[in-house]
């Protein structure tokens, strides 16, 4: 978090600038990391994080389950250790 960036030359020109375009980016990464390990799809999965955890990590489970669901895969729970939840 905070030193995240996107486009092809990784230089910073596509910094990633909200917690919207970061958990887009994570739903990516989950999307291909399944394509390459598919048989643990079937394993349910556990979204954890500390700190800033507290405002991507509701984000990202809302997705998975609403938005942006990925097939065949079970969110069994969150935890986020001294969460920043204040805007």
């Amino acid at each position: 978090v905070g030193f995240s960036y996107s486009g092809d030359n990784r230089t910073g020109d596509a910094q990633v600038s909200s917690t919207d375009e970061a958990t887009n980016h994570l739903i990516n990464f989950l999307s291909n990391f399944y394509v390459t390990w598919p048989a643990l799809k079937a394993s349910p999965i556990y979204i954890t994080g500390e700190s800033y955890a507290g405002k991507y990590i509701p984000v990202l489970a809302h997705k998975l389950i609403y938005d942006t669901p990925i097939a065949n895969i079970t969110l069994a729970g969150i935890a986020i250790g001294n969460g920043w939840t204040d805007p």
